[in-house]
């Protein structure tokens, strides 16, 4: 029974500092219940996933991160937006975080890179469009128009346009240098 309970302390101990992105100290509680040779393996579900989170060739996000994802361009640079509205950026060849993008309150729901990879946009529950320079981190503009959440965005290849669409089915296409709404229109009629 104490073994059961140490075992159990340490699984919330190395969930922890996984959270908290300290995958050494992590690691070093899930080596304390590897099973020496003649004893019981008492590990269960739990430890295989924490040290799968613990391998150097993965990311370990916080588990508030990852409400949604986008990879760069160039596939070097991977952001996440977490259920706080939280951007993050994480370097993929390092496998580290890079930066975290400041400005946007409230939930996010969309993230897009440019075609170019210098800029990211960002939507959400607030009804306002983020964009931000990436190697600085210096938000640009922000963008508003939009009656209901912000669900989707995209970037038009030519890296000027940037189209929004909401919960209530407005779409709008904006100049994202200047933050000048082009056009808009109903994609579709919502219930």
């Amino acid at each position: 029974a104490a073994n059961r309970a140490l075992y159990i302390s340490d699984m919330r101990v190395a969930a922890s500092d996984l959270i908290g992105r300290n995958t050494l100290r992590s690691r070093s509680v899930l080596d304390r219940h590897f099973p020496q040779p003649g004893d019981n393996d008492h590990r269960g579900w739990e430890w295989y996933f924490l040290s799968s989170q613990t391998n150097s060739s993965r990311f370990a996000f916080p588990i508030q991160e990852a409400h949604e994802v986008a990879g760069s361009p160039d596939g070097k640079i991977l952001a996440t937006i977490s259920q706080l509205g939280v951007i993050n950026l994480w370097d993929m060849s390092a496998v580290a975080h890079r930066n975290t993008l400041l400005g946007a309150h409230g939930t996010l729901n969309a993230i897009s890179w440019s075609p170019d990879g210098r800029q990211l946009a960002a939507g959400g529950d607030r009804r306002a469009i983020h964009i931000w320079e990436v190697n600085s981190g210096e938000r640009l503009r922000t963008c508003h128009a939009h009656q209901t959440s912000i669900t989707r965005l995209a970037w038009h290849p030519d890296n000027v346009r940037l189209a929004s669409g909401d919960r209530g089915g407005t779409v709008y296409v904006w100049e994202a240098g200047s933050g000048q709404i082009l056009t808009s229109f109903f994609a579709f009629e919502p219930n």
